[in-house]
């Protein structure tokens, strides 16, 4: 009976605090739904009776909003801040700090310029038009950051968003006479265009400076508004606006009552609108997010109607009803695609008590990669692309008896199954994908580094071509990006994976699926003693040498299958690696079999290319500490891998890399 009533209390707990979070959702979306759409309301209703003074108007609303965060401040110190949905202290400004958010700040203020001026020079209702590109434009600078092209499914919503652009903008003979676009809709549509250029730079930018800039999302906030309001004084002078609130001030006609309560309101309501965004980024999800911005934008066509007379054509029903279904579309399917990290088994007691919103009120918190993802991560995402993903690697176990780790080369024909003493046990890890961050990795940080360089032999059909045309390029390059003296390349394999094939022989290789690293110090040695003449190694070994692997996709990018790559620094050379001996029928090599170890950092590139190459260091002779010794790496099962990839299809190369 005891045991019933504990179920029973924790099941009302639960249900308590799961109306708890629900209502703090619906309440986080009302607020920023109403907060946006008195702002615009409100900024037009001051626009149109004071179009000479934008500028002015603009800063009394960010004057306002600096005294307001100060407010908050001394607020927060008090008892009162027990009700605050924030909580905010007046940040430090260093100059590490300012170098970081400035280029943010100061694309931040060309757009509200911008912004503002689109608004004072068109209807309310034709706002979410004229700015109706910052999404395919936002796509577009994600991925010239990431240097991506996006999934189809971004480049389809991107496609109905800019159809419905150009729909909004097509000429409209039921537009009336006195209608601000229609008097001027080119300077109109341009404020509009260069506003939605301007503020998708400000959607990258605002990634990287939360996740580089160690400042809060409220802190960086804060910082923006004076710096906007003293870059606005220069545009109040070269606008005449001094000029014309003195002509207003001193006209007996002049009504000021739209201007002050607008501008009070707006001043209050900015202020807010920056904290909704702020608890908007904490308690809902894209999804909420998406349908808000959808009521927001047909609810904002209903008032422009309903407080300026704003003429509703075909045009522009049309225009916001794919704008918005666009959006909706692209932020559905990214919600759906979103990466999941796996718990581990003891932290799901501690996952389902985070799920619960136990405390109503919100601490402002420093954005952590951990929380919300490196730059790179949530632009790839927006792309389409997984930020990572996981994989079923299989890692080394050692004999159980003690013995020395071997394995034979060849294989059975029957089963390609090859003599082993020891075995692999399956771990499930994240692979953190790389793209847009590529110049994290190089061959003597982590132990590998990705290029950008075309092949000119492409065929791969056979390994006397390969040998006459593909080693010599491959030298060559190997030499120009290492800055090598002498590249000997000893072997090459190519794989193309073929379900139910039997791996038995040089012809049928298929991508390894367990963690290894092909050479170790003892190995290397020999290779230098085996392929290179007699007279020559003691002098090559005097110097620094390597192993080198250049491996490439063939024909199209490696989606399926992919290439996992294991970050050097976290990885311990003395425990996580095991010699394992490679028996062939004349001699004996020798590789690292990889032990499992969470501390290990596990990468990949997505897609890569046919005309990109990862270059893998599998040993330098240098192992003071200073650089990357070798790589381990294994091929996975994505299960992000797009539907219908190709099979996988590589060669590697293998090369000793000698220095002067």
């Amino acid at each position: 009976m005891q045991q019933q009533d504990g179920v029973k209390g924790t099941g009302c707990h639960s249900g308590e605090s799961l109306l708890r979070g629900r209502a703090l959702v619906a309440a986080v979306v009302c607020f920023y739904i109403v907060a946006a759409l008195v702002m615009v309301v409100g900024n037009k209703a001051v626009l149109l009776q004071t179009p000479d003074l934008p500028f002015t108007f603009l800063f009394i609303q960010l004057a306002t909003a600096v005294l307001l965060f100060l407010l908050l401040s001394l607020l927060s110190r008090t008892p009162v801040q027990r009700i605050l949905p924030v909580k905010f202290d007046v940040p430090i400004l260093d100059r590490s700090t300012a170098t970081k958010i400035l280029p943010f700040l100061l694309v931040g203020f060309i757009g509200l310029v911008f912004n503002t001026l689109c608004l004072a020079n068109v209807d309310a209702s034709f706002f979410q038009i004229a700015r109706g590109l910052i999404l395919p434009f936002t796509i577009l600078m994600s991925s010239l950051f990431t240097r991506t092209i996006p999934r189809l499914h971004v480049l389809l919503s991107a496609f109905v968003v800019t159809f419905g652009f150009f729909v909004g903008v097509a000429p409209s003979f039921s537009l009336t006479s006195n209608s601000t676009i229609a008097r001027e809709p080119l300077r109109a549509l341009l404020y509009g265009l260069i506003s939605s250029i301007v503020l998708s730079v400000h959607v990258v930018l605002s990634k990287v400076v939360t996740s580089n800039a160690k400042q809060s999302v409220i802190g960086i906030s804060y910082f923006g508004n004076p710096f906007m309001a003293i870059g606005l004084i220069p545009f109040i002078f070269l606008n005449g606006e001094l000029d014309a609130l003195q002509r207003r001030l001193t006209s007996p006609d002049q009504v000021w009552t739209t201007f002050v309560v607008g501008t009070a309101i707006t001043g209050v309501f900015g202020f807010l609108l920056g904290i909704a965004n702020i608890l908007s980024i904490k308690v809902t999800s894209p999804v909420s997010h998406m349908f808000s911005a959808a009521a927001k934008s047909v609810i904002q066509m209903m008032l422009g109607v309903f407080f300026f007379g704003d003429v509703i054509t075909t045009y522009r029903l049309g225009a916001i009803t794919l704008i918005t279904g666009g959006t909706m579309f692209y932020t559905w399917t990214q919600s759906n695609a979103r990466p999941t990290t796996p718990v581990p088994k003891n932290d799901l007691e501690q996952q389902n008590k985070d799920l619960e919103v136990e405390e109503p009120l919100l601490k402002d918190e420093k954005m952590s990669d951990k929380a919300t993802g490196s730059t790179t991560d949530l632009l790839l995402l927006e792309m389409g692309f997984p930020s990572s993903t996981t994989g079923n690697f299989d890692f080394f176990v050692p004999p159980k008896d003690g013995a020395r780790a071997y394995s034979t080369v060849d294989a059975k024909v029957e089963t390609g199954a090859r003599v082993r003493n020891f075995t692999h046990e399956k771990h499930e890890v994240v692979v953190h994908n790389l793209r847009g961050n590529e110049s994290a990795a190089t061959l003597d940080t982590t132990g590998f580094q990705l290029f950008n360089h075309p092949a000119k032999h492409t065929s791969f059909a056979n390994d006397a071509e390969i040998e006459k045309e593909y080693y010599p390029e491959s030298i060559e390059l190997i030499k120009k990006l290492t800055g090598a003296s002498r590249v000997v390349l000893f072997d090459h394999t190519v794989r193309r994976r073929r379900p139910g094939q039997v791996d038995s022989s040089p012809d049928k290789r298929q991508p390894v699926s367990a963690a290894h690293v092909d050479q170790t110090a003892k190995s290397a040695v020999a290779r230098v003693h085996r392929h290179l003449p007699a007279e020559d190694v003691p002098e090559l070994l005097k110097h620094r040498f390597q192993i080198i692997n250049l491996w490439r996709p063939i024909s199209h990018p490696a989606d399926d299958w992919p290439l996992a790559l294991g970050d050097f620094r976290t990885v311990d050379p003395e425990t996580d690696v095991v010699p394992v001996a490679l028996v062939y029928a004349d001699r004996e090599g020798e590789t690292y079999g990889v032990k499992y170890n969470p501390k290990q950092r596990w990468t990949y590139f997505s897609g890569v290319k046919p005309e990109e190459l990862i270059l893998i260091k599998c040993f330098d002779s240098i192992q003071d500490g200073s650089v990357a010794i070798f790589t381990p790496h294994t091929a996975f099962s994505d299960p992000k891998t797009p539907e219908g990839a190709p099979l996988r299809e590589s060669i590697e190369l293998r090369a000793l890399v000698f220095y002067d």
